[in-house]
């Protein structure tokens, strides 16, 4: 249940900021690409999504607490379980301990190498936003299953004279809340599914179900929020 709580809460969460997820730059981008003016593009996403979100990371846990309770729901003896099994497993080992600094190791110098190449100007800013192929690589590895959708969806709701800014972000938003439809829905989707812990019946009844719900959150506190806004 835990889970799948932060599977789903991760949704929304993802929804909340610009930069949390791969597809929505992507979005904005081909909505600009289209006419659309987004002023300030961080914060005016961040304030069209903030009361849609805030609901559905408040509503989340409780719903799924009510469709998929937890089989245990009082666990007083987990502390004094986790404190005999780290007794069982003992010190932390000597190969445990060359792969936790070597992970540390590998993201550290990445970063930093990275860092240093920049301030030492042996790269410039220029040079990592000219690796196209690299870039294109990232960003259609995350958009790929949602942007089909969102172009089709834009094109039919300028058809129908939606609100240019208001039509772009809402179904730049809907691409955050089908992540947790299915197992390969998204890239945290297998992360949450690897485990074992929930069964593929429950993904997919759960995530349809929830889906849905999120749309309706979504519709009627959207709606009103946007109204307060003037996006329409």
């Amino acid at each position: 249940m835990l889970r799948l709580d932060l599977w789903q809460s991760n949704n929304c969460t993802s929804a909340f900021f610009l930069t949390a997820a791969a597809q929505t730059l992507l979005c904005v981008k081909l909505a600009e690409s289209l006419g659309v003016k987004i002023a300030d593009r961080w914060v005016t996403w961040l304030k069209i999504a903030s009361m849609p979100v805030l609901v559905s990371v408040l509503a989340t846990p409780a719903i799924l607490y009510k469709i998929y309770p937890p089989e245990i729901k009082s666990t007083p003896d987990a502390p004094a379980m986790a404190r005999q099994k780290l007794e069982q497993m003992g010190p932390i080992k000597r190969d445990e301990w060359i792969m936790i600094v070597t992970l540390v190791l590998t993201v550290s110098l990445w970063i930093t190498g990275l860092s240093v190449l920049l301030l030492t100007g042996v790269l410039e800013w220029e040079d990592c936003l000219n690796e196209t192929q690299a870039w294109d690589t990232v960003v259609w590895f995350g958009a790929l299953v949602g942007i089909d959708d969102c172009s089709w969806c834009h094109t039919v709701a300028l058809a129908a004279t939606v609100p240019s800014l208001l039509d772009a972000l809402s179904l730049a938003y809907n691409t955050n809340l089908f992540g947790a439809i299915t197992h390969y829905s998204s890239g945290q989707a297998a992360v949450y599914c690897g485990g074992g812990f929930v069964d593929l019946h429950h993904v997919f009844i759960l995530g349809i179900t929830m889906a849905l719900i999120q749309l309706v959150i979504w519709a009627l506190v959207g709606a009103a929020w946007w109204k307060i806004l003037g996006l329409y």
